[in-house]
């Protein structure tokens, strides 16, 4: 009888182990399983938020001021890698509300050494202009704290600039031809 419990222990560990090691080669573990299920889950959600953006129709996407950014990356030195702004990009990075927007355009350097961004943004009122113009200055004072350690060049670009208002028109230009992205925005708003 001993013998017969040794040998069904014997077997049962056997078939345990048999199962935990299955075919490591063509086989992943539970663990491994779920955080590439985790992984791709937050790839897809991830992609689809970028097309989501990409793709939305934000309620301005043939605004004058959309029009107007057109001739700004058209006519001044920008460089190539840029990243239009969507509503859904300004709620994210900057806290911007949508229903504090009246119209807006902009885009943002990916390249990540070039600290290239502009956003101009007409608020719905005074009071919406001045939450837009808060929440843009503190964008500046970030990227003014993350550059200063590491690009002169860039920091310096970001320190002449500041936040301008024009009535209800909020404007960051972080950009090297800064003066000139102004000039042809207005003309052509």
């Amino acid at each position: 009888m001993k013998k017969l419990a040794i040998i069904l222990a014997a077997a049962a560990i056997a078939v345990t182990l048999c199962a935990c090691g299955g075919d490591s080669g063509n086989k992943t573990s539970s663990a491994e399983s779920k955080t590439e299920s985790s992984a791709q889950a937050s790839a897809d959600e991830s992609s689809t938020e970028s097309k989501t953006e990409s793709g939305s129709s934000d309620k301005t996407d043939s605004s004058a001021f959309k029009t107007a950014f057109e001739k700004v990356k058209a006519e001044a030195k920008l460089p190539s890698d840029m990243s239009d702004f969507t509503l859904a990009r300004l709620k994210r990075n900057f806290g911007i509300e949508a229903d504090d927007v009246d119209d807006f355009a902009g885009a943002v350097c990916t390249e990540g050494k070039d600290q290239t961004e502009i956003i101009i943004i007409k608020a719905k009122d005074e009071t919406a202009a001045e939450k837009i113009k808060e929440k843009l200055e503190n964008e500046r004072q970030s990227k003014i704290n993350v550059t200063k350690n590491y690009n002169p060049d860039q920091l310096q670009m970001i320190e002449n600039a500041s936040v301008e208002t024009d009535g209800l028109t909020v404007y960051l230009v972080l950009a090297e031809d800064a003066d000139n992205i102004v000039k042809i925005f207005k003309a052509n708003a």
